[in-house]
């Protein structure tokens, strides 16, 4: 069974304390063997196993890849730190990376979250009032003798409807939802076609590629400065992405570099990139200061994302207002148009 890889909220603590432990001078053996002491569950155990491949004569990288809980990006960075002798630097430098990744996918999660649960809500209070109050509402006007308008009647039909069959409905939805999620993971086709929607759809499409460019400046800048080859920083990158359809576009890429062309002609051939990604890159390129155009690429597309993050944050709460609004107004009009029916009715 493939062991389950360590979330970026873990590993930052844990390379921060590993870089503060060999920084201060302390033996690889000993700072794994106080790690597995005093560090939670997973940590304690991967440090355990680690510390044990050391004694048999492993190097640290080696035995990392060895438990099979590490991401490529993490043991290469890992192994240049061996060589270089620098593993306290490149423990903070993969701290802060993990770091700034934990944030950035909380940040994508709360996006996410605030209009998931407001539309939730909002759906959860508009067929309660379904449920309970239309019938009564219904009733009281089929007694009057009311005639009522288009919009009433479709809410009144689609109230008896939920009545009557709301265990049906409501059960379907969420074996639906079973259904899809189901689907999605134990499908590697529609992953593979969802994956390739998030950089072919419009407006996805571009806030997908801030993503991917912040990711990709980031672990290729780290590789680069750390003595690992374009080629093979590329291919630890792409990796890093989580996303198939990239990684098959980033290895067609690796191809046209080594029949001879430039870094920065194959990464655009891949069309996964801004143009002003690649304008930047090859600049640098000529230059021949890669891993500073990437640290360059990464600090600015961290303050594009932050500025895409501030405008939607903002964005989506009047949004969402109006949404709600809707799915409410919808029903309140539903039940006052007959009431003022009926009022002009006596008046008459």
């Amino acid at each position: 069974m493939k062991s389950k890889k360590h979330s970026s909220k873990e590993l930052k603590f844990y390379c921060r304390e590993l870089s503060m432990m060999i920084g201060a001078g302390h033996s690889i053996s000993y700072v794994l063997e106080n790690i597995s002491t005093t560090a939670g569950k997973n940590i304690s155990e991967t440090s355990y196993l680690v510390r044990k491949m050391i004694g048999s004569g492993m190097s640290l990288s080696d035995s990392f890849s060895r438990t099979d809980r590490f991401t490529d990006f993490f043991v290469e960075m890992v192994r240049a730190g061996e060589v270089s002798g620098n593993l306290d630097r490149v423990f903070e430098e993969l701290s802060t990376y993990y770091d700034k990744e934990h944030n950035l996918r909380s940040k994508v999660l709360n996006i996410m979250i605030y209009p998931m649960m407001l539309i939730f809500l909002s759906t959860v209070i508009f067929n309660f009032i379904l449920i309970k109050i239309i019938p009564v509402f219904a009733e009281s006007l089929d007694i009057n003798g009311v005639e009522l308008p288009a919009l009433t009647r479709i809410i009144i039909g689609y109230s008896k409807f939920l009545n009557e069959n709301a265990f049906i409905f409501f059960s379907s939805i969420i074996l639906l939802i079973i259904a899809i999620i189901y689907k999605f993971k134990n499908s590697y086709s529609l992953k593979v076609r969802l994956q390739k929607a998030r950089v072919r759809v419009p407006v996805l499409r571009d806030i997908y590629k801030l993503l991917l460019s912040v990711k990709f400046s980031t672990t290729m800048s780290m590789l680069l400065s750390s003595g690992v080859g374009v080629l093979d920083a590329m291919d630890i990158s792409s990796q890093a992405l989580e996303n198939t359809y990239v990684y098959s576009r980033i290895f067609m890429a690796r191809k046209f570099i080594k029949r001879g062309n430039s870094v920065t002609n194959a990464l655009n051939v891949t069309d996964i990139f801004p143009e002003s990604f690649i304008n930047i890159l090859k600049a640098g390129e000529i230059s021949g200061m890669m891993d500073e155009s990437f640290y360059s690429l990464r600090v600015y597309y961290e303050k594009e994302l932050d500025i895409f993050f501030d405008k939607m944050i903002k964005l989506i709460e009047p949004i969402m207002i109006i949404v709600i609004g809707l799915i409410i107004g919808v029903g309140v009009i539903s039940i006052v148009l007959p009431m003022f029916d009926a009022i002009s009715s006596i008046s008459y």
